[in-house]
């Protein structure tokens, strides 16, 4: 309080002042010297009992009121700090998914057509033996009714080469296509659709005319639906026609080439109605090339969707696929040979099987090969372990799930 000219403070003040307190006075004094007239400082000198007192009393308050708007900076600067830290946080998990370091997704040469050798096992030798019923575990599981035997060959071209008219005639209407035959390897029969090849195996010793003749007319009938299909689906995407377009997809399926024109089209027409009946169906095998998704005009909201399902078809088809492959055995638990890749294979520029599938968030698959013996603890070319790819992927989906796996899978 104030008495007169005096100022009075409490007795606690005057005995025990604060740290805070302390500090101030030193700036105070510091800031009140160095903001002081330079003829002031000449003629008075530090200290001069001879300088007024209002002076003084100034530079005091003109020190404390730079104290409290230098603490207010700040305080300021670290509030927007913090807020800035937590919107980059919250802008990195919205993007998800598009954000995966390219040494994971590109580099690692794997994919829905990996080659190898077949070893008479799977899904492709069950086609082979007119076994329906392990085809549709097959497809249970996610895979494509399009999937490829390692050396090229489609389930509908094995079931042709089988002669079973009755699996022919299954494959087709689960959306099979017929333009799909087999390629990558030069044989007699080699980058033939199945109908070529019925025309091929009609001259063959041993093969029922009848039945091959038979199996030609339901191919030739499914090659017209389908170049009927792809007709109509081209001239609604001319004409702008996004109900035209979801008929058509629910009617029967394309060529790859048609989905991949649908598909682009949808995105830059944003389409969403289309995009999410095209990544339903169960034949359509999507590409993780997903630039194209993030330079869409879509929301934020809209990307995450398409995003997930773009993962979850791609997901469950590639489990599909390297599991039937590890039991036909074209792939080896444990390291590989010249002729067999294993799961703990390091191809250049790449990671393991493991680390593939950890990086882009395939749960099943990850449990899948951890179950069958695949090492965890496996470095790459730069000396990371399938862990350490899953946790540079914050937007990855099944993140969490997929560490704990890993987690238990190393402490064991």
């Amino acid at each position: 309080m104030t008495c007169g000219n005096i100022t009075v403070r409490p007795l606690h003040r005057l005995a025990f002042p604060s740290l805070a307190e302390r500090a101030c006075r030193s700036l105070t004094r510091g800031v009140g010297f160095i903001l002081r007239p330079v003829n002031s400082r000449s003629r008075y000198g530090r200290g001069n009992p001879s300088e007024p007192r209002a002076k003084a009393i100034h530079c005091h308050e003109l020190g404390v009121s730079t104290m409290k708007v230098l603490l207010s900076l700040c305080l300021s600067i670290m509030i927007l700090t913090a807020i800035l830290v937590v919107w980059v946080q919250h802008v990195r998990n919205r993007r998800d998914l598009v954000t995966q370091p390219a040494d994971v997704l590109v580099n690692h040469e794997m994919s829905l057509h990996t080659t190898g050798a077949a070893h008479g096992k799977g899904v492709s030798s069950a086609a082979s033996n007119g076994d329906i019923e392990s085809i549709r575990l097959y497809l249970a599981r996610g895979g494509s009714i399009n999937h490829r035997k390692p050396y090229g060959a489609t389930l509908l071209y094995c079931a042709v080469g089988a002669s079973d008219v009755e699996l022919v005639k299954w494959l087709l209407a689960q959306r099979a296509n017929p333009y799909a035959g087999r390629e990558g390897i030069k044989t007699d029969y080699s980058e033939m659709t199945p109908r070529e090849l019925a025309e091929q195996k009609k001259s063959e010793p041993g093969i029922s005319m009848p039945v091959m003749d038979e199996i030609i007319e339901v191919l030739t009938l499914a090659e017209k639906e389908f170049e009927g299909r792809e007709f109509r689906v081209r001239n609604c995407i001319a004409e702008g026609d996004e109900s035209g377009v979801l008929t058509v997809l629910s009617e029967g399926g394309m060529r790859p080439e048609v989905y991949a024109e649908v598909f682009n089209y949808s995105l830059s027409a944003t389409w969403k109605d289309v995009l999410m009946k095209l990544l339903s169906c169960e034949d359509y095998s999507p590409s993780l090339d997903l630039e194209c998704i993030k330079k869409s005009r879509f929301s934020t909201g809209d990307k995450r969707k398409i995003l997930e399902m773009v993962y979850r078809q791609f997901n469950r088809q590639t489990y599909a696929v390297f599991r039937d492959m590890l039991e036909d055995g074209t792939f080896c638990v444990g390291k590989g040979s010249a002729n067999t890749p294993g799961t703990d294979d390091v191809p250049p520029g790449g990671g393991t099987l493991l680390m593939w599938a950890a990086s882009i968030g395939n749960l099943d698959l990850v449990e899948y090969l951890l179950s069958i013996g695949a090492d965890p603890k496996v470095v790459d070319e730069k000396g990371r372990t399938a862990l350490q790819y899953v946790c540079t992927q914050p937007a990855a989906p099944n993140k969490e799930q997929i560490e704990v796996a890993l987690r238990t899978a190393v402490g064991r």
